[in-house]
């Protein structure tokens, strides 16, 4: 008669409680805006609170005002609103966007250099070597 079968013994797994703190949000967040774009995040961040937290009346009211622009002509404080927070967006992409290409341009240039030197140091290996 064969002798039974043991399976094995399961270990109990340590629950690994991974907390999710600034550092990784920070993260997320300057990834999606390369992604997308600073006004794009922007947007999509407000939206997202707004539309998880907001009543259906807040959110109806904040369409009205905000995206089809409805009594403006009593009211212009919304269109205002979103001229001024488009032009803010743009110069902050703008800044942001210029401080990217001078890291870029910096980059660029100290790999040129880098590869100049590389290649004068090879040549003159070769130069050396074709003398002997």
């Amino acid at each position: 008669m064969p002798a039974p079968v043991k399976e094995p013994q399961k270990t109990p797994r340590s629950k690994k409680t991974t907390e999710i703190g600034f550092p990784q949000i920070a993260l997320a967040c300057a990834g999606i805006i390369k992604e997308i774009g600073l006004p794009g995040f922007i947007v999509t961040f407000v939206c997202t609170i707004f539309f998880l937290n907001g009543s259906s009346i807040q959110k109806q009211e904040f369409i009205d005002k905000y995206i089809l622009f409805k009594g403006v002509s009593e009211n212009p404080f919304p269109f205002g609103m979103v001229v001024i927070a488009l032009i803010i967006c743009s110069v902050v992409q703008h800044i942001y966007y210029s401080l990217r290409l001078k890291v870029a341009k910096g980059e660029n240039e100290r790999m040129v250099v880098q590869n100049n030197d590389l290649q004068k140091r090879l040549l003159a290996r070769e130069s050396k070597a074709a003398k002997k």
